[in-house]
């Protein structure tokens, strides 16, 4: 009985922090947290895509096409998109290595999940690009990303450098990009 409130609790609060642009971070007015923050909202997204709810789905292809519309050009994502006039952060000192895994991530698992492939047609080129950007920032070409001072979601610890956490994201987004692109 209480994994039946639990789950109901979970999905009101999925419902809370849907947007016409995506789920935000923060159900609450925080700071700046009512936003469409990559790497949370593909991980509402998905939670939501397990749920089978129709809404649920409906913001995580929302989310999908706020991200992936504020790619920057050279190929990193946005850390940050405000749903009420579409302004983007790519980070404070510096942009936000995990946020372009994330974002492969979450195109690929909603194309997985819902069998729509019009989201993964329609952004390859933009995909191509982020894994451009990541090959980039392995600076000496021995296949890890070098993750700045600051530079994913442990933006506020003193920490950089080949750091697991992102070479892993990148891992797990090159596998799930090759099951649907590699044919």
């Amino acid at each position: 009985m209480q994994n039946i409130v639990a789950y109901q609790k979970s999905i009101e609060l999925l419902r809370k922090a849907i947007t016409p642009f995506g789920f935000v971070a923060s159900v609450e007015d925080i700071t700046n947290y009512r936003r469409v923050w990559t790497r949370d909202a593909v991980i509402h997204s998905i939670a939501a895509m397990r749920t089978g709810e129709t809404d649920l789905i409906e913001c995580c292809k929302n989310t999908i096409v706020t991200i992936f519309d504020h790619q920057h050009s050279t190929g990193f994502m946005p850390s940050n998109v405000q749903p009420d006039n579409g302004k983007s952060s790519y980070g404070g000192t510096v942009g936000r290595v995990d946020n372009v895994s994330w974002a492969v991530i979450g195109l690929c698992k909603y194309t997985l999940e819902t069998d729509d492939h019009s989201l993964l047609e329609k952004y390859k080129l933009k995909v191509s690009k982020c894994f451009e950007v990541m090959d980039i920032w392995e600076f000496n070409g021995k296949g890890l990303m070098y993750v700045p001072q600051s530079g994913d979601w442990a933006d506020e610890y003193i920490q950089h450098g080949y750091i697991l956490y992102d070479q892993l994201l990148r891992l797990w987004a090159l596998e799930m990009a090759a099951k649907l692109y590699i044919h």
